[in-house]
């Protein structure tokens, strides 16, 4: 163990001491989610607008906390309701494309994990073809996905530019970039 390691004395202090208003939060989506440390964010940061902007793969179970504490300015996801006993709609987020209670950016579980990748690599991106076909990709190009000519097609058409009809095409590449 690390001679500089504090240990806290609850999750509460440990947030209170490491997590500051407006940081980026990525929370594991594993078998053993952080539910603790993610109640305790909730309590630590309940209703002083701290602006975060998290990232999980699914909005879900103990993530509902988040929400209710409106702590959260924009989540990065692939899916938002409760998966138990089944997946279902949760009418915390009946107004979520309206940008209601919070900025909502909806990526595939593939393409969320990718970026982390490529973040985790110091690279400005990742390439992929994941979210070719799919409406996921229509609010994000141009910002953080961006259509590349796949080198064993030729995409351009006869006036030089390249056809914005893109979906389902075998010639294109997507780059997403981190945010």
């Amino acid at each position: 163990m690390e001679k500089n390691a504090k240990i806290f004395k609850n999750p509460d202090e440990m947030i209170r001491e490491t997590v500051s208003p407006g940081m980026y939060l990525h929370l594991s989506a594993t078998m053993s989610r952080p539910n603790a440390l993610i109640y305790s964010l909730a309590r630590c940061f309940q209703n002083s607008n701290p602006e975060f902007v998290i990232s999980m793969a699914g909005i879900h179970s103990s993530a509902h906390a988040l929400t209710i504490a409106k702590i959260v300015k924009k989540m990065i996801t692939g899916f938002a309701g409760d998966n138990y006993p089944k997946p279902s709609p949760n009418s915390l987020y009946s107004n979520l494309l309206e940008g209601k209670p919070f900025e909502l950016e909806l990526w595939s579980l593939l393409s969320i994990v990718q970026r982390l990748m490529a973040g985790a690599m110091r690279l400005p991106g990742f390439i992929t073809n994941s979210l070719l076909g799919s409406d996921l990709i229509l609010d994000k190009l141009g910002k953080t996905a961006f259509l590349l000519p796949d080198p064993g097609h030729d995409p351009v058409s006869k006036n030089g530019s390249y056809s914005p009809n893109y979906k389902g095409k075998k010639e294109w590449t997507l780059h997403i970039f981190s945010p």
